[in-house]
């Protein structure tokens, strides 16, 4: 197993203890905060994200993880990707090529497409890849380790990492790749655990997001941001997951004619503005002051004329 003499971020080398998940060491930097796991495990990713990884057999905790591929768990997981489209949409000024890596089942893949976007993904797992394509038609998804596969340069508008950059090998070396595929001031969205939340410092060792071995970095905003912005990157928001308010829903009777009125209203500027703001102080009444949220979606820009 390789072991890190120096943290990969920030090169320092005053690296401490944070916990012990299970027999693996979780050591932290003290100079930028990354936190890693030490040495770093090997496993064969195919193996590890085989369909028994989606539907429930996660490695890092006795009880297991919920099936992503139950009925009602995709409905709400492309509910969820419908949000992050808009959102990347409003970011953008509109559509264009989206790169998903660790592009899993294809959730955000076919909520792209649905949206108007054209897609390519990417993922680790045979499984995984050939759920995407048989049962959402997402042609365009290879299937081989993210950190081998390449991609034309400023191929995309959009490129995403959705719980994808805690498993990457070296995440800063992958960051400058992406930055390379993007075109000019093209956008990288990433989700993640975020290991400086009120929940992971409460729980350590037993916080949900500690899987081993896929999780091998665990970050937070200041990492986040120290990483992007040394790899050509602004970040131009850091936003907490929260589950939504439920308003819409309980005023047009359900989910689906949530969706039918959302989906008309959205062409309304002031409609779109009053969703906004009602996002953000949900974001920061449950996400910040309560610390009920232990992940973190940053939006980043790349720099023109950086990489």
């Amino acid at each position: 197993m390789a072991r890190f003499t120096a943290c990969p971020l920030c090169g320092s080398s005053h690296l401490g203890p944070l916990f012990l998940a299970g027999s693996q060491p979780v050591e932290r930097c003290a100079a930028c905060t990354l936190a890693f796991l030490n040495p770093q495990p090997e496993a064969e990713d195919a193996v590890l994200y085989a369909e028994a990884y989606y539907r429930g057999a996660c490695a890092a905790k006795a009880g297991g993880q919920e099936n992503v591929l139950e009925p009602a768990r995709i409905a709400r997981r492309l509910e969820s990707c419908r949000g992050i489209v808009d959102e990347l949409e409003g970011w953008l000024g509109g559509r264009g090529r989206w790169l998903d890596l660790g592009c899993g089942p294809g959730f955000l893949l076919k909520a792209a497409r649905d949206a108007g976007w054209e897609t390519a993904g990417a993922d680790v797992s045979p499984f995984a890849t050939r759920y995407a394509r048989e049962t959402f038609g997402i042609a365009d998804v290879r299937t081989g380790p993210l950190e081998a596969l390449e991609f034309p340069r400023a191929g995309f508008d959009v490129v995403s990492l959705q719980h994808v950059i805690e498993h990457f090998r070296d995440p800063g070396r992958m960051v400058e790749r992406i930055r390379a595929w993007l075109r000019p001031r093209g956008l990288l969205w990433i989700e993640t655990p975020d290991v400086d939340s009120a929940p992971a410092r409460r729980a350590g060792p037993r916080w949900e997001h500690v899987k081993v071995p896929e999780h091998l970095f665990y970050f937070g905003e200041r990492t986040l941001r120290r990483l992007l912005g040394a790899r050509g990157f602004e970040v131009l928001a850091c936003r907490r997951e929260v589950e939504g308010t439920g308003l819409l829903t309980a005023a047009c009777g359900g989910a689906e004619g949530a969706r039918r009125f959302y989906e008309v209203a959205k062409r309304n500027a002031l409609f779109r503005l009053a969703l906004a703001a009602v996002r953000r102080a949900n974001e920061l009444y449950r996400g910040r002051l309560r610390g009920a949220s232990d992940v973190i979606r940053v939006v980043a820009r790349a720099r023109e004329g950086a990489g």
